[in-house]
Protein backbone atom coordinates (compact mmCIF):
# COMPACT_ATOMS: atom_id res chain seq x y z
CA UNK A 1 0.00 0.00 0.00
CA UNK A 2 1.29 3.41 -0.91
CA UNK A 3 -0.19 5.33 2.03
CA UNK A 4 0.12 2.77 4.82
CA UNK A 5 -2.98 1.71 6.68
CA UNK A 6 -5.02 4.75 5.71
CA UNK A 7 -5.31 8.43 6.34
CA UNK A 8 -7.75 9.54 9.01
CA UNK A 9 -8.45 12.90 7.38
CA UNK A 10 -7.93 11.85 3.78
CA UNK A 11 -5.00 11.57 1.44
CA UNK A 12 -3.69 14.11 -1.08
CA UNK A 13 -2.62 12.71 -4.45
CA UNK A 14 0.72 14.35 -5.23
CA UNK A 15 1.14 12.92 -8.72
CA UNK A 16 1.88 15.85 -11.01
CA UNK A 17 0.73 16.41 -14.56
CA UNK A 18 2.88 18.49 -16.85
CA UNK A 19 1.75 20.78 -19.62
CA UNK A 20 2.54 19.57 -23.10
CA UNK A 21 2.54 21.21 -26.50
CA UNK A 22 -0.15 18.99 -28.04
CA UNK A 23 -3.68 20.29 -27.55
CA UNK A 24 -5.65 18.13 -25.14
CA UNK A 25 -9.21 18.46 -23.94
CA UNK A 26 -11.08 15.89 -21.89
CA UNK A 27 -14.42 16.22 -20.11
CA UNK A 28 -15.86 13.28 -18.18
CA UNK A 29 -19.35 13.01 -16.70
CA UNK A 30 -20.31 10.34 -14.19
CA UNK A 31 -23.58 9.57 -12.41
CA UNK A 32 -24.94 6.79 -10.29
CA UNK A 33 -27.14 5.72 -7.42
CA UNK A 34 -28.05 7.96 -4.48
CA UNK A 35 -27.64 11.18 -6.44
CA UNK A 36 -23.99 10.58 -7.35
CA UNK A 37 -22.73 13.26 -9.77
CA UNK A 38 -19.14 13.92 -10.85
CA UNK A 39 -17.63 16.10 -13.58
CA UNK A 40 -13.92 15.98 -14.44
CA UNK A 41 -12.05 18.28 -16.82
CA UNK A 42 -8.47 18.24 -18.11
CA UNK A 43 -7.30 20.83 -20.66
CA UNK A 44 -3.83 21.41 -22.10
CA UNK A 45 -2.87 24.17 -24.56
CA UNK A 46 0.31 25.56 -26.07
CA UNK A 47 0.51 29.36 -25.86
CA UNK A 48 3.67 29.54 -27.97
CA UNK A 49 6.41 27.13 -29.01
CA UNK A 50 8.06 27.64 -25.57
CA UNK A 51 5.09 28.12 -23.19
CA UNK A 52 2.18 25.77 -22.45
CA UNK A 53 -0.38 25.48 -19.67
CA UNK A 54 -2.54 22.71 -18.22
CA UNK A 55 -5.55 22.95 -15.95
CA UNK A 56 -7.64 20.18 -14.48
CA UNK A 57 -10.43 20.08 -11.94
CA UNK A 58 -13.25 18.05 -10.48
CA UNK A 59 -16.71 18.68 -9.03
CA UNK A 60 -18.51 15.98 -7.04
CA UNK A 61 -21.87 15.91 -5.28
CA UNK A 62 -23.11 12.62 -3.86
CA UNK A 63 -25.92 11.57 -1.61
CA UNK A 64 -25.87 8.67 0.80
CA UNK A 65 -27.61 5.34 1.14
CA UNK A 66 -28.54 6.38 4.69
CA UNK A 67 -31.83 8.12 5.32
CA UNK A 68 -31.96 11.40 7.15
CA UNK A 69 -34.15 11.18 10.27
CA UNK A 70 -35.57 14.70 10.44
CA UNK A 71 -38.62 15.34 12.58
Amino acid sequence: MIFGRGGGGGVINRVTKQAGFASLGELTFQGGSFGNKRILGDFDRALSNRVAFRINGMYENSGSFRRSSRS
